[in-house]
């Protein structure tokens, strides 16, 4: 009799376990199948480990298929590897994700890379009434992370990019007015011909004067990084001449802005008459420091950064301007030169 007691005791035991174990399994089933149910945890899921993949693969074919002379798929690769380094993340996008269509936007780092549709399929076998979320469509945007580049060059200047002669077979082209001076033409007395050659590119451009004669000289601005510039040279009479002009237009402005009490005469003689610049200071009579806003004094002016054009030039002087009250501003001017009937003149300023 106590053998069948423990005989009866191992098999309640075993059905107990088995149930406990089928138990189990039901239940993560079932907790499977809520997560497959719910939006957020299959592009949690997605994010973690499919789209790392997706991105991968489609840089590949991104540089394999937008193809660029002036750039090696090999290149824009790596450029763009490096760019989509970061942390990837999603969030619902505004305006689209609805409980019934979940639209999602994935980032990386804090730009946005595209969107992701997810899209309804029936459960199945074990699915508790749940539908199953799957992701459908996604679009990602590679090509916003290629910058926009211009190079401006007289037309006699040839120039390259990475090894290869910019031409219109490569890049767009167009000519008139150097990039730098393009907001000026109407206030220029004479117009400047050059060449504007602009093009798209993931990585940073090898950007190299080919013409070795010493006449032109190429510059780059980390303030205006897509645009790199070819300009002439500049003698060195000249080159002072321009220096020293611009220097004593920015004193006669200043003491005019700060001051005001002689009228704009003085510093409207520098300026080509009868241009928006000369006609803004006549208007500024009837107040005083219409710029600046204070009476101030000037030190530590420097003027540099001469681009020279031929009939048109630009510099940059920065001084430093202190106020009665003991406060103190740097300031930089940009000076747009123009070769007039009557010499150079000041054609417009730009204050940053």
């Amino acid at each position: 009799m106590k053998n069948g007691f423990l005989k009866g005791l191992l098999i309640y035991v075993i059905t107990m376990v088995v149930l406990i174990f089928v138990g189990l399994g039901v239940f993560w089933q079932y907790i499977a199948a809520y997560e497959r149910s719910r939006p957020e945890g299959v592009m949690a899921r997605y994010v973690a480990q499919e789209l790392p993949v997706t991105v991968a693969r489609s840089i590949g074919n991104f540089a394999e298929n937008e193809r660029s002379e002036l750039e090696t798929p090999e290149a824009r690769t790596a450029a763009l590897e490096e760019r989509l380094s970061g942390e990837f993340s999603y969030r619902k996008t505004p305006g689209e994700f609805t409980q019934e269509t979940p639209v999602y936007t994935v980032r990386v780092g804090e730009t946005e890379l595209g969107t992701v549709r997810l899209v309804a399929r029936g459960g199945g076998l074990m699915s508790f009434g749940f539908s199953r979320w799957a992701v459908g469509e996604s679009a990602l945007n590679l090509a916003q992370f290629g910058t926009e580049y211009t190079v401006s060059a007289p037309e006699g200047a040839a120039m390259a990019v990475n090894g290869v002669t910019l031409s219109e077979e490569n890049c767009d082209v167009r000519r008139g007015v150097p990039e730098e001076l393009s907001p000026y033409v109407s206030e220029l007395a004479e117009l400047p011909t050059w060449a504007n050659y602009s093009f798209t590119a993931f990585s940073v451009p090898d950007v190299k004067l080919l013409s070795d004669s010493g006449e032109y000289w190429l510059s780059w601005d980390e303030s205006d990084p897509g645009v790199f510039t070819v300009t002439q040279q500049c003698g060195v009479e000249l080159s002072e001449q321009l220096h020293s002009y611009a220097q004593d237009f920015v004193r006669a402005y200043v003491a005019y802005t700060s001051h005001a009490v002689e009228g704009p005469g003085q510093v409207q003689s520098y300026m080509v008459p009868g241009g928006s610049l000369y006609e803004r200071m006549t208007a500024s009579m009837d107040g005083m420091s219409w710029v600046h806003g204070v009476t101030a004094t000037m030190s530590e002016l420097v003027a540099d950064k001469l681009h020279y054009y031929g009939c048109a030039a630009t510099l940059e002087a920065r001084y430093v301007l202190r106020d009665s009250s003991g406060g103190q501003t740097d300031n930089i001017m940009k000076i747009i030169l123009t070769q007039t009937d009557n010499g150079w003149k000041v054609a417009n300023i730009e204050l940053q």
